[in-house]
């Protein structure tokens, strides 16, 4: 399933982003033009003081970053990140079987502990975020690549152990199942090149007669769940294809949901209730959560696929959808660049509550099963989190905190960027409601111009140039490293950040 990868051919020079990083205050901007390489990465300390964090360029607009799923994290010395990228404008593009395209892995150094706290250590640094190496493949480019909740069942001595198995939907209209070597393995084929790369072939391919695979999500390391062009939902059991070396099998359910292709797909990850009425804890989800371009989010649980429940409905296609376990409710956005919790209790039925709000359509929504706090992608060039818990309060006078990751300028006429980071936290109140709302509520009370143009700030916009978009998220699935976030951009620039602070 590994091949040398021949790059023979004439390869393009490697090209660059021109960005200006550095701390920017009240009284003086300290920021650096830095030079970025397409597969070169910096650490966030060289620019700002003590700020733990990587920025890299993965060369392309980022369709995907996934954390490399890992046991006892302490005693780790690295943490894996798989990148995709996109060459083609078109997300939805049918693009041929011969389509050549390829992932990224990148290692981040975790032999230092200084490097993943809240401050770093001059005096002493590990070796940071570094490409592995490079997996090429011709079934197409991928538009979503996870990793396999347990690693697929790959062991020791069975001639298939690696780091893992990676499922991705191809821009062919499969889900493809990917076995990625291990670094020693790839430099043992490719020899001793700067950066290794290797020709990989999927284990099993998953497609549907008709129609095309859009979005998916592992609901273990045995079931695949999958969105479709075509408003379905299509269920797999891969266990037995992988352990068999099958290359294709049918789906076990395969269900209308929506009328427009489904755009994100989650799992309810809690375990099903036994025939004796208790938690099975040994069993498999069975509950599922998607969204749609038709504006709509439902549930639906296997047992009974017919009967889809609408939890939610917006006047705009919506992109991405999280299961957050703290509170038992899907996140999903809504019209005006707001990201709500939509309860999923019986008893709470239909109650939606604001997590954070944004300016630009949300293309990515990610949460964590160690903390309650979501990171949002947006269009308007920002990545935010904020506590989930905390924004759901029923009390008024509580206020919640939105804190921004990072935010990317473009320059059109220059094609420089400007990113900005350590922002301090935005507070919000709890019942805060979008910015058009408070607008109205300005101009009826008779208010001055210059406070009615100062609600104006967060209102939500479409003028946002495509390069500053930002497109994914993801939280590290280790539970001592759940504090280090990956967020890809539009413009190829993936940020690594250790999101923990001690606020004075």
């Amino acid at each position: 399933m590994v091949d040398d990868f021949d790059d023979s051919d004439d390869v393009e020079p490697p090209s660059f982003l021109k960005i200006h990083i550095g701390p920017i205050s009240t009284t003086s901007v300290d920021q650096k033009e830095l030079k970025l390489d397409r597969f070169a990465s910096t650490r966030l300390d060289e620019f700002y003081p003590q700020k733990p964090g990587y920025l890299l360029n993965a060369g392309g607009p980022v369709t995907s970053v996934s954390w490399l799923p890992q046991s006892d994290a302490p005693n780790l010395e690295k943490e894996f990140l798989i990148i995709s990228t996109q060459s083609e404008p078109h997300l939805l593009q049918h693009s041929p079987a011969t389509c050549s395209a390829s992932f990224q892995l990148w290692s981040i150094d975790c032999s230092v502990p200084s490097d993943l706290s809240t401050e770093t250590d001059d005096n002493k640094k590990g070796v940071g975020a570094k490409l592995e190496y490079l997996l090429a493949l011709d079934v197409g480019e991928a538009l979503d690549l996870k990793w396999c909740p347990r690693g697929g069942g790959l062991e020791e001595g069975s001639g298939k152990a690696g780091l893992g198995i990676v499922a991705g939907v191809m821009t062919d209209g499969s889900i493809s199942l990917f076995r990625v070597p291990g670094a020693e393995e790839v430099r043992k084929v490719s020899g001793a090149k700067s950066t290794p790369a290797v020709n990989i072939h999927p284990l099993l391919a998953l497609k549907l007669p008709n129609t095309s695979c859009l979005s998916f999500a592992w609901a273990s390391h045995e079931t695949i769940v999958a969105g479709c062009i075509n408003g379905h939902v299509a269920v797999w059991s891969v266990k037995t294809a992988l352990d068999t070396g099958v290359e294709s099998v049918w789906p076990t359910h395969y269900f209308p949901v929506h009328m427009a292709p489904i755009r994100s797909v989650d799992i309810i990850r809690l375990p099903p209730i036994g025939p004796d009425g208790e938690p099975d804890l040994d069993g498999e989800p069975e509950s599922i959560i998607t969204c749609s371009y038709d504006g709509s989010t439902r549930f639906i649980h296997l047992n009974d696929p017919s009967a889809v429940g609408t939890l939610s409905f917006e006047r705009t296609s919506l992109y991405s959808i999280s299961f957050f376990p703290f509170t038992t409710s899907a996140l999903s956005a809504d019209a005006d660049g707001n990201v709500r919790a939509i309860a999923l209790k019986p008893e709470q039925s239909g109650i939606t509550r604001q997590i954070t709000h944004q300016r630009g359509p949300i293309w990515s929504i990610a949460s964590s099963d160690h903390h309650a706090f979501v990171a949002t992608a947006s269009a308007d060039g920002t990545c935010v989190i904020t506590n989930g818990v905390r924004g759901q309060h029923k009390q008024s006078h509580i206020r919640k905190f939105i804190h921004k990751v990072l935010k990317v300028d473009f320059n059109r006429r220059t094609g420089e960027y400007r990113l900005l980071d350590n922002i301090m936290p935005e507070s919000r109140p709890i019942n805060d409601e979008s910015g058009a709302t408070r607008r109205r509520a300005k101009a009826s009370a008779a208010q001055p111009l210059q406070l009615l143009a100062s609600t104006m700030d967060d209102s939500l916009s479409g003028a946002w140039s495509p390069e500053v978009g930002v497109l994914r998220t993801a939280w590290c699935p280790q539970k001592t490293r759940s504090c280090l976030l990956a967020t890809g951009l539009a413009c190829g620039l993936v940020k690594i950040d250790w999101v923990e602070r001690v606020w004075d």
